[in-house]
């Protein structure tokens, strides 16, 4: 059954209405399955039960501002807090451009502070201990393209041989691998800069070029 357009009473709408518009409208048809998961997964557990019945046209910031800091004090990750403000943000913003709102009080909402993350690279002596305990594996040149070219999971998985230079030393980004509505899919990445070209070092051609190898071994009948 379609869905019934905006009253152009705005003071008729609740925010739970507004978000139920908004995923249907402004982002079913936009986002990727996950995304859209995600989100209504927001909706539903987090924003609905907290602000569902307010009058959209009664939300104020601090409505928001109470919302987040309950969250924080239920003890909520900061990310994830953050996360939560920035979907109503999101659900605000298509409220804007309805004009069913003036402004977005989410923007004025304060998250908490995420600590920065301390990303402990390994050393070159854990390297090389890394590299001669998966020496032989199966699947060693999907570990060395790990240690060695610093891509994340799901791009190595996406990686296919027209994306590998070996004579050049390079792997190029152009998909990766996620799951999107419960099977694995290729991806597009989700912003410009991931797709990119990185160099190889040597010891990670080799291990490719010999995966190459194995890989014609396994086919032939």
């Amino acid at each position: 059954m379609p869905v019934p357009a905006f009253t152009p009473d705005a003071s008729t709408i609740t925010v739970g209405e507004l978000l139920d518009r908004w995923l249907d409208e402004a982002v079913d048809l936009t986002v990727r399955p996950r995304t859209l998961a995600s989100y209504t997964y927001i909706v539903r557990v987090h924003l609905r039960p907290a602000l569902g019945d307010v009058p959209l046209a009664s939300l104020t910031a601090q409505h928001v501002q109470g919302l987040l800091n309950a969250k924080s004090a239920s003890g909520l990750a900061p990310r994830t807090v953050g996360y939560l403000r920035g979907v109503l943000r999101q659900a605000l913003g298509f409220a804007e451009r309805m004009d069913l709102v003036g402004r977005n009080v989410a923007r004025l909402a304060r998250p908490p502070r995420v600590p920065r993350r301390q990303v402990s690279p390994l050393t070159i002596e854990q390297a090389r201990i890394f590299r001669a305990a998966v020496a032989g594996d199966r699947l060693e040149a999907l570990y060395l393209v790990a240690v060695g070219c610093g891509l994340r999971q799901g791009e190595i998985l996406g990686l296919r041989w027209g994306d590998v230079d070996l004579e050049g030393r390079t792997l190029t980004v152009r998909l990766a691998l996620a799951r999107e509505g419960g099977e694995l899919a290729l991806v597009e990445p989700k912003s410009a800069t991931s797709r990119r070209t990185v160099p190889m070092p040597t010891f990670v051609a080799e291990a490719l070029a010999a995966h190459r190898e194995r890989q014609a071994t396994e086919s032939l009948p």
